[in-house]
C-alpha cells in the first residue's frame, strides 16, 4: 500500500507545479513588467524636466533652433514613449516653480513670469508632470480576477519631476 501512495504523490506534483506556475508566477511577472514600465514613465518625466530646464525660454521659441521649455519637454517625452511598448502618454505639462529663499514658500504656474527673475530672493525650477498609462505584459481575463489595474488592464499614472532652471531670465518669455 505504501508504494501506491508514493506513486500518487509523484503524479500530483507536476499538476501542482503547473497550477502554482499559472496562479502565482505569471501574475508576478505581469506585476514586475507593469512596475518596470511605471519606472520608465518616471524616467521619461525626469528626462523631459531636464531638457526643459536647459531651454532659454519657457513658452516662446527663441530665434534660431532653440525650443521653448514647454515644447522641448513635450517632444522628448513623446519621442521616448514612442520607443517603449506598453507605455502611452496622455499629456505632458510643464510648470515654473518659484521658491522664495526667505520663507521657503513655493508657487507653481503654467504661464511665463510677469516680472524678470530675481535670483537673489527666489529659486526657479521647472516641473514636468507626465500622465500616461502602463500596460501589463499579459492582460488576464477580467471574469476570474475582476477589474485589477496592472493585471487585467493598464494602470493610469501621473508622475512629476522637478529640476532647477538653468536660464531663469528666460522664464518671462
Amino acid at each position: 500500500m505504501k508504494r501506491l501512495a508514493r506513486g500518487s504523490a509523484l503524479v500530483d506534483v507536476p499538476l501542482s507545479l503547473w497550477v502554482l506556475m499559472l496562479g502565482l508566477a505569471l501574475p508576478l511577472v505581469d506585476l514586475a513588467t507593469t512596475t518596470l514600465r511605471a519606472v520608465l514613465l518616471q524616467s521619461i518625466a525626469r528626462d523631459a524636466a531636464l531638457v526643459a530646464s536647459r531651454c532659454k525660454t519657457f513658452s516662446k521659441s527663441s530665434s534660431g533652433q532653440s525650443q521653448s521649455a514647454i515644447q522641448a519637454a513635450s517632444d522628448i517625452a513623446t519621442a521616448k514613449a514612442a520607443n517603449l511598448s506598453g507605455v502611452t502618454l496622455s499629456s505632458v505639462n510643464t510648470y515654473i516653480v518659484v521658491t522664495n529663499l526667505i520663507d521657503r514658500t513655493s508657487v507653481q504656474q503654467s504661464t511665463p513670469l510677469s516680472q524678470p527673475a530675481d535670483t537673489d530672493l527666489n529659486v526657479y525650477s521647472i516641473r514636468t508632470v507626465v500622465v500616461g498609462k502602463v500596460s501589463p505584459l499579459i492582460s488576464f481575463d477580467g471574469c476570474l480576477f475582476g477589474t485589477v489595474p496592472g493585471l487585467t488592464g493598464p494602470v493610469k499614472l501621473s508622475v512629476s519631476t522637478q529640476t532647477f532652471c538653468e536660464f531663469p531670465q528666460g522664464l518671462t518669455q
